[in-house]
């Protein structure tokens, strides 16, 4: 299979910066894939930022812009990327600066041997509210799901084909790992890559952060309960296997 990538980049209200992210992606993806496409997912954003987004996509051939009506949430990026995708491989990137494009290449090394494909970031490099939220996913994901994961909410490269037919019911925090349990459990093979340094934006934690953080957490465990009484498609192939990441 080549290295035919949909990049997704989810903005609501963020132009700032948006241009050079597109850009360096662009740039980037250029270099080690053989087709790309950068869609970008405006998820009802206000006019100056829909405004940058459709004045990127006549700039480059590569961007497409996918505009919602209303605001979907945190997860529309990868929801929306799967089902308007081109290419067989779907990679998500933040919008917020943290990212750094160059990282495109270690994602695509993985591609001949993977099917999902997790960055992540050293925990000492986290604010200790950020560690502490990791660490709980972590034991959930590992205790519940017998899944090993560093981080869930970061970028990801995916094969479509693993969440094939899959239905992806989270619209918030939880579908990074949500996304992480379902291929696990379809046999998806998984790896992580480490992210370089970048500044990471802390976002102050006020009532709505804890609010859809602890939504999160009980997507998650909810999750489990559909998967104990087999009301999802965690396991299609019958087979209740552990996978653990490399």
């Amino acid at each position: 299979m080549g290295r035919d990538i949909s990049f997704v980049i989810r903005v609501c209200d963020a132009e700032a910066g948006l241009s050079d992210l597109v850009h360096r992606v662009d740039e980037s993806a250029r270099n080690c894939c053989d087709q790309f496409e950068i869609l970008i997912v405006d998820d009802a954003s206000a006019e100056q930022t829909a405004s940058e987004a459709h004045q990127l996509e006549r700039e480059l051939a590569s961007v497409r812009v996918i505009t919602h009506p209303f605001t979907i949430g945190f997860g529309s990026g990868i929801k929306s990327g799967l089902a308007h995708s081109r290419y067989p491989w779907l990679m998500n990137i933040p919008a917020d600066g943290s990212f750094q494009a160059s990282d495109i290449s270690k994602f695509v090394s993985k591609m001949n041997e993977h099917d999902l494909v997790i960055g992540y970031r050293p925990l000492r490099s986290r604010s200790l509210g950020h560690r502490t939220g990791i660490l709980i996913v972590r034991v959930i994901l590992r205790v519940f799901f017998g899944v090993k994961a560093r981080e869930t909410n970061s970028p990801k490269l995916l094969k479509k084909e693993i969440l094939k037919d899959a239905i992806i019911e989270s619209r918030g925090f939880a579908i990074g790992s949500e996304v992480i349990i379902k291929s696990a459990f379809r046999g998806a093979r998984l790896c992580h890559v480490m992210l370089s340094e970048s500044p990471v934006p802390e976002r102050k934690i006020d009532g709505r952060h804890v609010i859809n953080s602890l939504v999160g957490l009980l997507d998650l465990l909810l999750f489990f309960v559909m998967r104990v009484f087999k009301l999802a498609d965690f396991d299609p192939t019958g087979e209740d296997k552990k996978r653990v990441l490399r």
